[in-house]
C-alpha cells in the first residue's frame, strides 16, 4: 500500500516555507505521494455542507488556496522522488488548451510524477 499526504495548500498558517517543510518531510519518511486541491470561492453565507443537517458557515481554512499546479512546480522543485498530484482542477475554470499546455509542462519537469 501506498501512502500520499495533502499539502498544507490553505488557511492563515500555510506559506512556502510551510509547503516545503511538509514536502521534504513526508519524503523523507517515505511518503509516496503529495496532493494539493483547486478551490477558487468561498460562500459568505451559511451553507448546508452535506446532504440535509442546518446551514453552516465553511471553514475559515478555505478563505486562502494556493494555486495547485504552481504549487505542486515549487514542491517538484524541492523533492526528488515522491509523486505529485491534484485532487481537484476546476476545468471550466481555465482554457482547455492551455490548462494541457500547463499539465504537460509540469509533469515532464517533476522528478517524481
Amino acid at each position: 500500500m501506498e501512502l500520499g499526504l495533502a499539502l498544507p495548500t490553505s488557511g492563515p498558517q500555510t506559506s512556502p516555507e510551510t509547503i516545503v517543510k511538509v514536502a521534504k518531510e513526508a519524503e523523507r519518511l517515505g511518503y509516496a505521494a503529495l496532493w494539493t486541491y483547486e478551490r477558487l470561492l468561498r460562500p459568505i453565507e451559511d451553507v448546508t455542507l452535506w446532504s440535509g443537517g442546518e446551514p453552516q458557515q465553511v471553514p475559515e481554512v478555505y478563505r486562502s488556496v494556493y494555486e495547485p499546479l504552481e504549487t505542486l512546480s515549487y514542491v517538484a522543485a524541492v523533492t526528488e522522488r515522491v509523486k505529485l498530484g491534484t485532487g481537484i482542477i476546476i476545468g471550466p475554470l481555465h482554457v482547455p488548451v492551455t490548462l494541457a499546455r500547463r499539465f504537460a509542462t509540469w509533469t515532464g519537469s517533476a522528478a517524481g510524477g
